[in-house]
C-alpha cells in the first residue's frame, strides 16, 4: 500500500481499484477453484518464470511484454485468463498438491504464497 500512497502523492498518480489483483505483478490476484478460491502472488522474474512453467506457459517467460513484474501487471489478462484455465479443472486442495509434487520448482516459490479461503466471494 504504501507505494500507492507515494505514487499518489509524488507523482500525482491516482490508479483505479481493480478488485484483488495488485498493482505492481501479476499474477497477483484471488482466482477461483472448485471449490474455493486461492490467492496467488507471483513476483519477479524467477517466481514469474516458475509460475508460468506450473500452468504449462513456458511461451510468456520470453515474451516482451511480461519481461517485468510492471509491464506484466499492465498485460495481466493474458496472465489471469491462465491461471483461470488452469484452476478451472482443480480443487483447491488439488492445486496446492499438483504444485507441490508435480512441479516441485514453482512450489519452492509458490507455497507460502498459496492459501486457499472458504469460498467466500
Amino acid at each position: 500500500m504504501q507505494p500507492l500512497l507515494a505514487e499518489r502523492s509524488v507523482l500525482k498518480r491516482d490508479r483505479p481499484r481493480i478488485g484483488n489483483a495488485g498493482f505492481y505483478s501479476a499474477p497477483t490476484d484471488a482466482y477461483r477453484t472448485l471449490d474455493g478460491w486461492i490467492i496467488v502472488q507471483a513476483i519477479g522474474n524467477d517466481m514469474f518464470a516458475r509460475w508460468a512453467r506450473l500452468v504449462g506457459r513456458d511461451d510468456l517467460i520470453n515474451d516482451p511484454r511480461y519481461a517485468d513484474d510492471n509491464v506484466r501487471q499492465c498485460n495481466r489478462e493474458p496472465i489471469d485468463q491462465a491461471m483461470r484455465e488452469w484452476l478451472s479443472t482443480r480443487t483447491s486442495s488439488q492445486a496446492r498438491t499438483y504444485s507441490s509434487t508435480e512441479r516441485p520448482a514453482a512450489s519452492a516459490c509458490l507455497r507460502f504464497n498459496w492459501r486457499s479461503t472458504s469460498g467466500r466471494a
